[in-house]
């Protein structure tokens, strides 16, 4: 197990990274204060890890919410039926809510427990890669509203974060590539030897090799924390981060000038759109026939490819339907 930390002045927390925490008692009641807990989760991870969760859980008392699955319950009614399980369990300022799955319920279940009795403490105890290397530490959360994202939310840090590298296994290939891809970002916008790793070890990241998978979370928390410390709450560095991934200019000004061609290639925008699917020689985002040069080192996955057009990284299975993620 490694164990990071996030500083940001008033709130210290530790960043727990490695398999088998899930199951980890000794990890569990030290890092989960309080006798009284609400484990917020939703359909699909209750099925796999809610009950593993509780059993490490020992002398608590544990209630749980169950929410729907979807970006689309990410909504003021569901963090409200967060709110309702607390206080039906007649929960007080000494409970704990963790947070059980993706980013989505990461960022619910942190905006209930900012909210109720003015604040709780809370866990997050991400299942998704996307959310072990970035949503779950620096303590954004929110919900959506019908005028825009995430536009009702607060700032409220986490006590602790625990990534269970052991639910991985049972991740959609689909968001695994979407979390590698915010690996990429990390690589391109801070860490040219991050990135040059990722060029050497895409094809053991995409088998889910544990030692690779651990390594790219580890170093990815690490930016983060270190991003999150120096500016918490987006008036600054976080705000020209985001400015800067929009700009392919600025971007290959900011890093390794001897890097600067391979960087250029990556398409600055979050999540899956950086990764696509290559089927039947045609590129998953743009729908170009790609060179038979890029064929070959796209199936071979030794190496980050990305399409000569629109210069999104490609990755090949013979099994994929063609995925554009405009």
């Amino acid at each position: 197990m490694q164990t990071l930390h996030v500083d940001v002045g008033h709130s210290r927390y530790p960043i727990s990274i490695g398999s088998g925490l899930l199951a980890n008692r000794e990890l569990l009641d030290t890092r989960i204060r309080g006798r009284d807990l609400l484990i917020v989760t939703n359909t699909t991870v209750a099925r796999l890890y809610l009950a593993a969760l509780t059993d490490g859980l020992t002398g608590k008392r544990v209630a749980d919410c169950i929410l729907p699955d979807g970006e689309q319950h990410k909504t003021l009614q569901a963090a409200g039926w967060v709110l309702d399980a607390l206080i039906a369990a007649k929960m007080n300022r000494d409970a704990t809510v963790l947070a059980l799955g993706g980013g989505v319920v990461g960022d619910i279940a942190g905006f209930a427990a900012a909210c109720y009795q003015r604040g709780v403490g809370y866990v997050q105890i991400p299942t998704t890669l996307l959310a072990q290397v970035d949503s779950s530490v620096g303590g954004k959360t929110g919900v959506n509203h019908p005028g825009g994202k995430n536009l009702i939310g607060a700032f409220y840090q986490p006590l602790a974060v625990i990534a269970d590298t052991d639910t991985l296994a049972t991740l959609p290939d689909r968001e695994l590539r979407a979390g590698l891809a915010e690996v990429i970002k990390y690589g391109c916008v801070w860490d040219p030897l991050l990135f040059d790793w990722l060029d050497h070890n895409m094809a053991k990241l995409l088998a889910r090799d544990m030692d690779a998978l651990t390594y790219a979370i580890a170093r990815s928390c690490e930016i983060k924390a270190t991003v999150v410390a120096r500016d918490e709450r987006e008036q600054n560095l976080r705000k020209e981060l985001a400015e800067l991934e929009s700009n392919r200019e600025e971007l290959a000004a900011a890093v390794d000038p001897a890097a600067r061609a391979r960087y250029e290639r990556l398409v600055r925008s979050k999540g899956e759109n950086v990764v696509v699917g290559v089927q039947h020689g045609v590129c998953g985002g743009c729908h170009m026939k790609l060179p038979a040069q890029i064929l070959v080192s796209c199936q071979q996955q030794q190496e980050i490819v990305s399409c000569t057009n629109c210069g999104r990284i490609l990755y090949y299975s013979r099994d994929m339907a063609l995925a554009g993620t405009e």
